[in-house]
C-alpha cells in the first residue's frame, strides 16, 4: 500500500548545508530510512502585493532561531515603512506599508503604483524583496 509523508523543512542560515536521516516507523513495526540532504538559499523575490488605498501590510517571517533586528526599506518614496523591525525568533508580524505622495510632490504629476519592501539583517547575504503595487 502506498503511503505520502509531508516534510517541512525550516532552515535557519542562507547558505547552510544540512545532512541528516528520516526515520519513519509504522504501526506494523516498519522502518524506513531515508536520507535527507538540503541546502538553504537567499530568499526568492514575492509578490506583488496588493495595496488599497493608504496602504496595507505584508507578512514576514523571521526564519532564524534567535530574536533578530530587521532593516526595512522601499525603493519608491510614495511607499512608507517603520525603519526597524524587531521579530521574535520563527515568529511571524505584518510589516505596514503606508502608500501616499511623498513632502514636496507636484501636484498634477501621476503617481507611481509598483515599487519594493527591502528587508534586510545582519548575516544575511541577500534581502527578502516584495514587490508592491498600490490601488489608489
Amino acid at each position: 500500500m502506498e503511503q505520502s509523508l509531508e516534510i517541512s523543512f525550516e532552515p535557519n542560515a542562507v547558505g547552510s548545508h544540512y545532512r541528516d536521516v528520516l526515520v519513519v516507523k509504522s504501526d506494523a513495526g516498519h522502518e524506513y530510512v531515508c536520507p535527507v540532504t538540503a541546502k538553504c538559499v537567499p530568499p526568492k523575490p514575492q509578490g506583488p502585493f496588493k495595496l488599497s488605498g493608504a496602504g496595507g501590510s505584508v507578512n514576514f517571517k523571521n526564519v532564524f532561531d534567535v530574536e533578530t533586528e530587521f532593516t526595512m526599506t522601499t525603493d519608491n518614496p510614495w511607499f512608507a515603512v517603520d525603519r526597524v523591525a524587531t521579530v521574535g525568533a520563527k515568529a511571524e508580524t505584518q510589516v505596514a506599508v503606508k502608500y501616499g505622495a511623498p513632502e514636496g510632490w507636484e501636484e498634477g504629476k501621476d503617481a507611481p503604483t509598483t515599487g519594493k519592501l527591502l528587508v534586510t539583517c545582519k548575516g544575511s547575504p541577500a534581502p527578502w524583496v516584495y514587490y508592491l503595487k498600490a490601488t489608489p
